[in-house]
């Protein structure tokens, strides 16, 4: 927030990158992108940062892509699928609808929101370990996330104006926050998601344990794809799991296994296609670490692994 602070008192318009984890306590309305038409500082590490101009509702695209009537593809997902603190990501050539720690739910909002009426004819959902822990756990409590599964919506894309100024209000919040006490930007992302359920970030429901599943609400996730596929009938849909540095621990491998296997043949039943990239991400290990990026996520070299890996799976 350091850079963003010292930028706003130049006047020049920056912002932090937002997330629906921000406003869960809300009941009137419910933000899901972040400021539009803004420079976001996505992340900064050491003498290196990562910004990106948002387009008309706060999403990392080239605004161009809203003036088309249709989109061949579309992809919705969290920090790994928006390409968190990378210049080149896989999804990079994808309109791509993502946000930090979105979950099943939040996923379903934005689409309904934003992406349907474009009617894309194939949809990635990426699927990361925390999506169905402490994602889901916090999503299904705010009562505007659930409504969307009964189709309900917020209008959102007529509402800019006021969503940028909710934006900018949270992001004096958020400083007023940080100058408390020394920490960065994610940090208080972190703290500001976690405070809604009170939970311990090393707690089972923090990330997904898969030794300790019974925190994951697998039918409520099943019910969020079955919604998709109610909206958009005659759309291809694919579950990508991407998987994370906790998914190849030793002692987690034989759960994740029984935990994928499970899950896809849950998704498939539903007509989703399911793709696991564990094996992509899991060769590269023996050249690289494709995880070493900013907390864990994917670097450049693990970008180029899973967009090489959805090339061959999905022509795309």
């Amino acid at each position: 927030m350091d850079r963003v602070e010292k930028e706003r008192e130049l006047g020049k318009q920056i912002s932090p990158p937002f997330t629906s984890q921000f406003f869960l306590e809300r009941r009137d309305i419910l933000p899901l992108s972040s400021p539009s038409k803004t420079e976001i500082l996505l992340c900064k590490e050491a003498e290196s940062e990562v910004t990106y101009f948002s387009d008309r509702y706060g999403f990392r695209n080239d605004d161009s892509i809203w003036n088309k009537s249709e989109w061949d593809q579309l992809i919705l997902g969290d920090s790994y699928a928006l390409g968190f603190c990378e210049e080149e990501y896989f999804s990079k050539d994808i309109p791509n609808l993502s946000a930090m720690g979105n979950g099943p739910l939040s996923q379903l909002a934005t689409y309904i929101e934003y992406g349907a009426e474009k009617n894309p004819k194939k949809i990635i959902l990426t699927l990361v370990s925390n999506d169905l822990g402490i994602d889901l756990l916090q999503e299904k409590e705010n009562p505007i996330l659930v409504d969307y599964l009964q189709g309900k919506e917020q209008f959102l894309d007529r509402k800019q104006k006021d969503l940028d100024k909710i934006y900018y209000e949270q992001e004096s919040l958020v400083s007023r926050e940080r100058k408390k006490e020394s920490f960065e930007f994610i940090n208080v992302f972190r703290k500001w998601g976690l405070k809604f359920l009170h939970l311990d970030p090393m707690s089972p429901g923090y990330r997904t344990d898969y030794q300790h599943q019974e925190f994951l609400d697998i039918n409520l996730y099943l019910n969020v794809l079955s919604t998709f596929k109610k909206i958009s009938p005659k759309s291809e849909f694919v579950i990508l799991f991407i998987p994370d540095a906790f998914s190849f621990r030793a002692e987690q491998r034989l759960s994740v296994d029984q935990f994928v296997l499970n899950l896809k043949t849950k998704v498939e039943s539903l007509g989703f296609r399911f793709l696991d990239a564990r094996e992509a991400i899991s060769n590269a290990y023996s050249k690289y670490n494709p995880l070493g990026g900013y907390y864990g996520h994917f670097n450049k070299e693990g970008h180029r692994e899973l967009r090489d890996y959805l090339k061959r799976n999905l022509s795309l």
